[in-house]
């Protein structure tokens, strides 16, 4: 048995499940059957930002890979895709080559959507948010506007690679600064809801959820950090809304949610 062979295929999977969003129980135990199938015994820990794999390797020391994720995301089709290919490799049980071919090939097809793609996304989901919290047809177009803003934004902060928390306050900053721009031309009359169904787009309502679901799996630090993290990221969010709003309204006198 090539055991580092067999430590990289699991290691590749497994980091590509837990940086795509996948729950603390799914990526260790698509780990652990993985190595069953091939009859080995190992032991595996995942926490958000890191991973670690040991095999036992029989008259010989176990064999352990530590992996971190600085970068995380939500992707549930890479979480699908990768789960769908080590349920074929448990049941299949090809040579390890075959099996990173496997992955390499998985990996190639994944969706990948364009920029334009991603921002119209963005538009579309603030422009429904907003016509649901009850903006007016006006109101969506300005919400689509901001929607699109904070997607270039977004685009612009990660490829600076810059820090997730700042991230936020910067992007919910300059989106409000943008949504109360556009009150001062005209173009939005309720403001609240522009704003608000834009916001929705940095809410981390998938990382909450799955903070939750570890807690109640019993994966207990995994949860308390996601839900941590969901937190953090939402007083992000409140604090760069609030300092567009305490910057316009000092300057131009404009409040928050003006009279209907």
């Amino acid at each position: 048995m090539d055991y580092a062979a067999l430590m990289e295929l699991v290691t590749r999977i497994g980091v590509r499940l837990a940086s795509s969003g996948a729950e603390t129980y799914r990526v260790e135990e698509s780990i652990t059957r993985i190595l069953s199938a091939y009859g080995q015994e190992g032991r595996v820990y995942c926490v958000p930002n890191s991973l670690f794999i040991t095999i036992s390797i029989p008259n010989q020391l176990p064999f352990t890979q530590l992996c971190r994720m600085p970068k995380r995301g939500n992707d549930i089709d890479a979480v699908e895709c990768y789960n769908s290919l080590s349920r074929r490799i448990c049941s299949e049980v090809p040579d390890l080559d075959v099996a990173m071919e496997w992955v390499s090939e998985t990996e190639s097809q994944r969706k990948h959507y364009s920029i334009p793609m991603n921002l119209l996304g963005h538009m579309l989901v603030a422009s429904g948010f907003c016509y649901f919290f009850g903006g007016s047809y006006a109101d969506c177009l300005c919400a689509a506007a901001c929607g699109l803003f904070l997607g270039i934004v977004s685009h612009f902060l990660s490829k600076l690679e810059s820090n997730n928390f700042f991230q936020q306050i910067a992007s919910a900053f300059l989106m409000s600064g943008f949504a109360y721009l556009l009150a001062c031309l005209g173009l939005s009359r309720n403001i609240d809801t522009t704003v608000i169904g834009t916001l929705m787009l940095l809410v981390p309502g998938l990382l909450f959820t799955n903070g939750i679901r570890d807690v109640i799996f019993g994966d207990t630090n995994s949860g308390i950090n996601r839900i941590v993290e969901a937190l953090l990221i939402a007083a992000a969010v409140a604090v760069g809304t609030a300092s567009a709003w305490n910057l316009v309204h000092s300057t131009l006198g404009i409040p928050a949610f003006p009279d209907r």
